[in-house]
């Protein structure tokens, strides 16, 4: 259907204007996308090398202002979440709705499947890496780790972002970040939990590491903290909740949610860098 019939059908009513303008939010990267698939993807939400630029030149200054609808996806519902950049790779564009996750095939125009995470998805998205689709589940209660086939979302592990030892931990809000085998994800220091980023093998879900925002007792930095003060475990701190960007290192953002006694998490935006291997 071209740009004239499409808009038509929306005049006409035979698309509801608002799930038009709802569901376009997928069309714009699609058009660049589909033309170039063999080189076009997006296979992080902040794009190749997390640098959010793209090295693509179909849309430019002189064509920007032709830009239209190619094809509007019917059925992705409830509203996808308004955090997340679509992730594109293998002719598929990946979204997510909570508690659903979806791919788009960009070349059709149409769902390829949907996953059921039963549970609220991370608001920042997901990743993508070695086959697989990696998303977060932001309830505390349930915060995990899934792995789906891409291209058939079928589940293919499930993993606890809580440590061994059952200490409660925040929920996982942004999206995960695939590299070199590995899929890390950070999760909030909303409600008191402790923000810590945790790293898993990406096809078995094995814990790799696990890195607490802010330090333990013994580890670096912890000697910013009074002594024989255990509040760096109790008390809420910063969160690794934005998206990653990796080169050799996983970096993330950091803010406070709540004061507490660690002055380096009182000081505004941290980055913190952790080893990925």
């Amino acid at each position: 259907m071209n740009r004239q019939k499409l808009l038509a059908r929306v005049r006409g009513g035979k698309i509801p204007a608002a799930k038009f303008v709802r569901l376009a939010v997928v069309v714009a990267a699609a058009i660049a996308l589909a033309a170039q698939f063999s080189s076009a993807q997006w296979p992080a939400v902040n794009g190749i090398n997390n640098q959010r630029y793209s090295p693509l030149t179909e849309i430019n200054t002189q064509n920007v202002t032709k830009l239209g609808a190619a094809w509007v996806v019917g059925g992705i519902e409830p509203m996808p979440s308004n955090r997340a950049t679509p992730v594109v790779d293998g002719g598929l564009m990946f979204v997510t709705a909570p508690p659903y996750v979806y791919a788009v095939d960009i070349n059709a125009g149409k769902i390829a499947w949907r996953y059921d995470a039963h549970s609220p998805t991370a608001h920042g998205g997901v990743a993508v890496g070695d086959g697989l689709v990696f998303v977060g589940i932001w309830n505390p209660s349930k915060t995990s780790l899934i792995a789906l086939r891409e291209k058939t979302g079928e589940p293919v592990w499930k993993v606890s972002l809580a440590p061994p030892s059952g200490e409660p931990t925040g929920g996982a809000s942004g999206a995960p970040l695939f590299a070199d085998g590995i899929v890390s994800i950070g999760t909030n220091a909303d409600y008191g939990y402790r923000g810590q980023i945790v790293a898993f093998d990406a096809k078995t879900g094995k814990e790799a590491w696990r890195f607490y925002v802010v330090p333990s007792p013994g580890e670096p930095g912890s000697n910013t903290w009074p002594k024989n003060d255990n509040a760096c475990c109790t008390a809420a701190g910063p969160s690794g909740w934005m998206a990653f960007t990796i080169r050799n290192w996983a970096w993330t953002f950091t803010s406070p949610e709540t004061p507490s006694r660690n002055m380096a998490a009182n000081t505004g935006s941290a980055t913190i860098c952790t080893p990925i291997a």
